[in-house]
């Protein structure tokens, strides 16, 4: 009988001893899971502003590019013997440099707060591309790239629309420093947004540039942290993780396209419920680089 006893006190020190260490074993797991959101998160916010500070000085030099000329209208106008048509068209460069500074730091504004609880999770596609190519402060018709947005107005995706403008934002960057490396001729880049068919609303976005494209030995890992190539010295390696985990965490994804003759990256995000047209409308080529169509 007191072996029988001695049996049992045995299992339950051996139970209870195991149960601390299962409790110690979740607790440790819950701490590091907490641990992997929040370095997440700080990923995700170091990589947005270091998009912040790489726009910057091409933000202030294309400001002051806005800005020079119409200062020379300007002093044209004030002169005694200025005449009419030479005020009239001061004040028409006036009203341009304003409205498209304006639209430069909305851009800014809004890659610079980023998303917040309380922020509507759709985002307008057409819209935020164009924000998106406004935030990158030096437009890309100076560099000789002519951008088309093939996308249907009033085209909703579930996302906050501040993810979303970074997505674009580290894209077309990648975009223009793939480009400018390459030939002057025949720079292009080009979003398109489709409808799939089916009872759940999914939207595709091809977003495809005209520069060397994606080499094959980085195309396994292209969407890891610190992956980049060996000519990129300034970018911090984070940028297509960020997208990745941006998208992810709407529901979407963002995978390697098949396109050839340049980087084709796809992006699937599920479409809001008010989603307005079925399908893209394809944009009218456009025809002076820069311009952008949609």
């Amino acid at each position: 009988m007191e072996h029988q006893d001695d049996q049992s006190s045995s299992r339950d020190r051996a139970a209870s001893e195991h149960a601390t260490v299962r409790s110690d074993l979740e607790n440790t797991l819950s701490t590091a899971l907490d641990r992997v959101d929040a370095l997440s998160a700080e990923m995700v916010e170091l990589q947005r502003r270091a998009a912040l500070g790489a726009v910057a000085g091409l933000l202030a030099h294309e400001v002051n590019n806005i800005l020079t000329p119409v200062l020379a209208r300007v002093r044209v106008a004030r002169k005694p013997d200025a005449s009419p048509d030479a005020v009239e068209a001061a004040l028409r460069a006036a009203d341009e440099c304003v409205s498209k500074t304006a639209e430069i730091a909305r851009a800014i504004l809004a890659l610079g707060r980023g998303g917040t609880a309380d922020q509507p999770q759709t985002a307008d596609i057409l819209d935020t591309a164009r924000l998106a190519l406004a935030a990158l402060g030096r437009d890309l018709g100076r560099d000789g790239i002519t951008c088309e947005l093939r996308i249907a107005p009033d085209t909703r995706a579930a996302i906050a629309a501040s993810s979303l403008q970074q997505v674009f934002v580290n894209l077309f960057q990648n975009a223009r420093n793939a480009m400018v490396r390459g030939p002057a001729s025949g720079r292009r880049l080009t979003v398109e947004c489709r409808r799939l068919e089916g009872p759940i609303g999914t939207l595709l976005l091809d977003v495809v540039d005209t520069g060397p494209g994606i080499p094959v030995e980085r195309q396994a890992t292209i969407f890891e942290p610190f992956d980049r190539p060996r000519t990129d010295s300034a970018g911090t390696g984070l940028g297509l993780t960020v997208c990745r985990e941006l998208l992810v965490a709407a529901g979407g994804s963002i995978r390697i396209g098949d396109r050839s003759g340049g980087a084709h990256l796809v992006i699937r995000l599920p479409a809001a419920a008010d989603a307005g047209a079925d399908s893209a409308e394809a944009a009218t080529p456009a025809s002076s680089p820069g311009r952008r169509a949609g």
